[in-house]
């Protein structure tokens, strides 16, 4: 993905090229795992759907809101998705700010969408014993529940397990609403690199 690899090298040797690379590697193996879980159990979400982004506003941890705005900053998109996110956090939607009908995957950052939205639909929790048990989305009305075979138990993604891994990227951060998070990061990153620049 040319923005994040581009996030990676302007801001190399420093927290914000080492977090940007964390993140991306981590989403790599998820998004890997989840491919192949959805291959297994035939779930997915409809073709064209996007109703989740409608009824939901992410809230994201401060790695997670520093790579939405490293691909940001590095998007051809730049000013006008600057403009929606200014816009929502002025007004707190309850939807997505970043939701777009046109497009496949109702989403104006697809590739750098959080980890929420990576796992929505595509993987189970964790029930008390520990074992998985399938999420099925309310909107989801083509597909019936997926069934989990016992010999495919330990290659299942559990969304706990991706929590725990992302919180190890970056301890204790917290969440916030998407839109406040990212300004923040990016104009965190704006900052940093004008530093670097001046040589402080």
């Amino acid at each position: 993905m040319k923005n994040i690899d581009h996030a990676i090298s302007r801001y190399k040797g420093l927290y914000s090229g080492e977090a940007i690379a964390r993140m991306q590697s981590f989403y790599k193996g998820c998004d890997s795992k989840l491919e192949k879980f959805v291959k297994l159990s035939d779930s997915s979400c409809p073709s064209g759907c996007g109703q989740c982004c409608k009824h939901y506003h992410p809230f994201v941890k401060k790695a997670e809101a520093l790579y939405i705005a490293a691909y940001i900053l590095f998007s051809d998109e730049k000013d006008f998705l600057s403009a929606l996110l200014e816009k929502d956090a002025e007004e707190n939607s309850s939807f997505c700010p970043l939701y777009d009908d046109e497009n496949p995957h109702h989403c104006r950052i697809y590739p750098a969408r959080p980890l929420t939205c990576r796992l929505f639909g595509s993987c189970c929790y964790t029930k008390k014993d520990g074992s998985p048990a399938p999420s099925r989305c309310r909107f989801n009305s083509e597909k019936k529940t997926p069934e989990i075979k016992e010999k495919y138990r330990m290659h299942i993604p559990q969304m706990e397990y991706f929590g725990m891994m992302l919180e190890q990227i970056n301890p204790d951060s917290g969440e916030e609403p998407l839109s406040k998070a990212v300004l923040k990061e990016m104009e965190r990153l704006c900052l940093e690199e004008m530093l670097q620049k001046n040589g402080a």
